[in-house]
C-alpha cells in the first residue's frame, strides 16, 4: 500500500481530492496508539501526518495552546509542564507514539475525565481537511468562540471518519500544587463502587477514583492546594478510612494488561456484573475486561489478536436512529467514503 507524505495543508487537500475523484480510499496515521484493537481497514493509500507536528502558538496567561495534530503528546506535556499548567483531559498514553490530533480524534480521557471532561470539553478550534478534499477550519482561541453549529465538538470522537485534522486548539489548565492518592484495601466490586459513590458524593471533589479487582483495592486522588488537599484527605477518612498511599501511577491506571481487551463505558452499578475486569475506572463508570467476546453491549475492542480483530467491529453495534445521523455527517464532509472506510462501521 502506498503511503501518501504530504508536507502540507494544500498538498494535502491536493491528495485527498484526487483520491475522492478516483474513487480511491486513505487510513490515517498518526502515531497509531489506538490501533491495537482496530478491526484492519482495506485501503488504497495510507496517510503520514507527521509533517503536521510542533507547537504553534501556547499562550500561558490566556491558557491556551496550538500546536499540529501530529505532535507527540510527551512534546506537549512537556511544554506545558515547564509553564505550570497541564492538558485537564488528562489523555491517556496507550502508545508511546501518542499525539494530540489522536487524542482529540477519539475523544480521549484518562482518569480525570469523570471530574474534568472529555478531550471534547477542552477543544477549542482546529483545522482540518475533509474527505471532499477541502481545506477548512472552525472553532477558536477562546470558549465562546461558537454563534452556530460546533463542528469541535463534532470532530473529537469522529475517529477520522469525517476530516483530517491539521492542527489543534485547546484550553490548557494550571497544574495543582498538590496531589495525594488515597488507598481503601479489601473490598469486593459491590464494596468498591459503594465506596467509590460515596466519596464522589462527598466534598472531597475527587479527580481520580478507581478500582484494581485483583488486588481488592480502591484509589482515591486529591488534588490542589496544599491545606484544601489536606483537608480532604482528612474527611475522606473520617468518611472511609481511606489512608495515604505511595508510589501510585495514575497514568499507568489507564494501560492495563490483559490480551484481548475490552473497553466499555457503564453505569457503575453495571460494573458489578462483569466479569474478569482488570481496572474500572471513573469511579465505576469505565471498566477494563479481558475474554473472547463482547462482555457488554458498550464494549469496545481495544487490544486484541489478529484473529479476533478480524472478526469482531471494534466498536459496540449503534442503534439505527445513530447510524443514519452517522450516515448523514459522512454525506457531508466525505460523501465518496474515502476517510477510514469501514473503522467505525461497516461501508454503506
Amino acid at each position: 500500500m502506498e503511503t501518501i507524505r504530504p508536507s502540507n495543508e494544500a498538498e494535502l487537500a491536493d491528495r485527498v481530492a484526487d483520491a475522492a475523484a478516483a474513487a480511491r480510499t486513505i487510513a490515517i496515521r498518526g502515531g497509531a496508539s489506538h490501533a491495537a484493537g482496530m478491526r484492519p481497514i482495506a485501503t488504497d493509500f495510507a496517510l503520514d501526518l507527521s509533517a503536521f507536528a510542533g507547537i504553534i502558538d501556547h499562550d500561558p496567561t490566556e491558557l491556551v495552546l496550538t500546536a499540529g495534530a501530529a505532535t507527540p503528546l510527551a512534546e506537549i506535556e512537556a511544554l506545558l509542564d515547564a509553564a505550570g499548567q497541564m492538558l485537564a483531559f488528562e489523555p491517556p498514553r496507550f502508545g508511546p507514539g501518542a499525539t494530540l490530533g489522536g487524542a482529540i480524534a477519539t475523544n480521549a480521557g484518562g482518569p480525570r475525565r469523570f471530574a474534568a471532561g472529555a478531550a471534547r470539553d477542552h477543544f477549542l478550534g482546529f483545522r482540518a481537511v475533509s474527505g471532499r478534499g477541502e481545506a477548512f477550519k472552525a472553532g477558536g482561541r477562546v470558549i465562546k468562540n461558537v454563534t452556530g453549529f460546533d463542528v469541535s465538538k463534532l470532530m473529537a470522537g469522529s475517529w477520522g471518519t469525517l476530516a483530517i485534522l491539521t492542527e489543534v486548539t485547546v484550553k490548557v489548565v494550571p497544574r495543582p500544587r498538590a496531589t495525594l492518592t488515597l488507598g481503601l484495601d479489601d473490598l469486593d466490586p459491590g464494596e468498591a463502587v459503594a465506596a467509590m459513590a460515596r466519596a464522589c458524593g462527598s466534598t472531597a471533589s475527587l479527580s481520580g477514583a478507581a478500582y484494581l479487582p485483583r488486588e481488592r483495592r480502591v484509589l482515591l486522588r486529591l488534588e490542589g492546594f496544599e491545606a484544601s488537599v489536606a483537608a480532604r484527605a482528612a474527611g475522606l477518612e473520617a468518611l472511609l478510612g481511606a489512608r495515604p498511599t505511595d508510589g501510585f501511577d495514575w497514568q499507568a491506571i489507564a494501560r492495563p494488561d490483559g490480551h484481548p481487551l475490552w473497553r466499555a463505558s457503564i453505569a457503575p452499578a453495571d460494573a458489578t456484573t462483569l466479569s474478569d475486569v482488570v481496572l474500572l475506572d471513573w469511579a465505576g463508570g469505565l471498566a477494563w475486561t479481558t475474554g473472547e467476546q463482547r462482555p457488554h453491549p458498550n464494549a469496545m475492542l481495544w487490544q486484541g489478536d489478529d484473529a479476533l480483530c478480524r472478526s469482531a467491529a471494534g466498536f459496540p453495534p449503534a442503534a439505527t436512529a445513530r447510524t443514519a445521523l452517522e450516515a448523514r455527517l459522512r454525506q457531508v464532509f466525505d460523501p465518496a467514503g474515502v476517510l477510514n472506510p469501514g473503522l467505525m462501521r461497516e461501508p454503506d
